[in-house]
């Protein structure tokens, strides 16, 4: 399973990803990627209603084919990069579960 690591804790990979999207086995998932999360923490929605609606968005776009299990299998064992502040849930969390249960079933298939 994959591993979320805050960019903000990180400086050195920070400055990695002026210039990068992926560096070595992580994988920068903010909003500048296909991966990211864009529903904003507000006074309107906490952290737990952005990555709720993002669980969502995500499920939406695997089944109308615009993210494909292969691409999002990839994901699964690398250390996935955001931006999220505190101890509340990221949307990366949801996107290494989602990485999980993608390499599962194409393993699944292949062995079928």
């Amino acid at each position: 399973m994959s591993a979320v690591v805050n960019l903000r804790r990180e400086p050195k990979l920070r400055e990695a990803f002026e210039h990068a999207h992926v560096v070595n086995n992580t994988v920068l998932v903010d909003r500048r990627t296909k991966w990211g999360n864009p529903f904003r923490v507000s006074p309107g929605q906490d952290a737990a209603q952005a990555v709720a609606r993002y669980r969502v968005h995500l499920w939406r776009q695997i089944r109308a084919g615009e993210v494909s299990l292969e691409e999002l299998a990839e994901l699964d064992g690398c250390w996935l990069a955001c931006w999220c502040v505190g101890d509340h849930s990221c949307h990366a969390e949801v996107l290494a579960r989602a990485a999980e249960w993608a390499a599962q079933v194409l393993a699944e298939r292949a062995g079928a």
